[in-house]
C-alpha cells in the first residue's frame, strides 16, 4: 500500500470555501481514481492535508495523468485560496494497522 500526503496552506478568509471544495470537488475526484483506497482531509490551523491511500505505486502514477485530477489541480492553482506552493510526499507503508470498524463508526465521511 502507498500513502500520499499533499500539504498546503489556505488563506484565512477562504477556509470555509476550501473545505467545501475538499468535500464537493476533491473527495469525488479521489473516488473516481482506480486504485484509490480512500482519502482523509486533515487540518491544523491554516495548514491543510489530503492523506490518500493507494493500492500500489502504479495507481499513484496513473493519478498524475488523470483528467479529473488535473482539473482539480488547475482549479486550486487558479482559485487564490492557497498560500504558496503545495507540497507532496509519497510513502510506502511498511507496517501498522487501521481499525476499519472504528473508522466507520467515527462517521468521518461528509457526503
Amino acid at each position: 500500500m502507498i500513502v500520499r500526503l499533499w500539504t498546503t496552506r489556505v488563506e484565512k478568509d477562504r477556509i470555509a470555501e476550501y473545505e467545501e471544495n475538499e468535500h464537493g470537488r476533491s473527495a469525488p475526484m479521489f473516488r473516481k481514481q482506480p486504485g484509490c483506497l480512500g482519502v482523509m482531509f486533515l487540518r491544523s490551523g491554516e495548514n491543510f492535508f489530503a492523506l490518500s491511500f493507494w493500492k500500489d505505486p502504479e495507481s499513484v502514477e496513473r493519478l498524475k495523468t488523470s483528467t479529473p485530477y488535473l482539473e482539480a489541480c488547475a482549479f486550486y492553482a487558479k482559485s487564490g485560496m492557497l498560500v504558496g506552493d503545495p507540497s507532496l510526499e509519497v510513502f510506502e507503508v511498511s507496517g501498522g494497522f487501521l481499525d476499519l470498524r472504528a473508522l466507520a463508526q467515527a462517521n468521518l465521511s461528509r457526503q
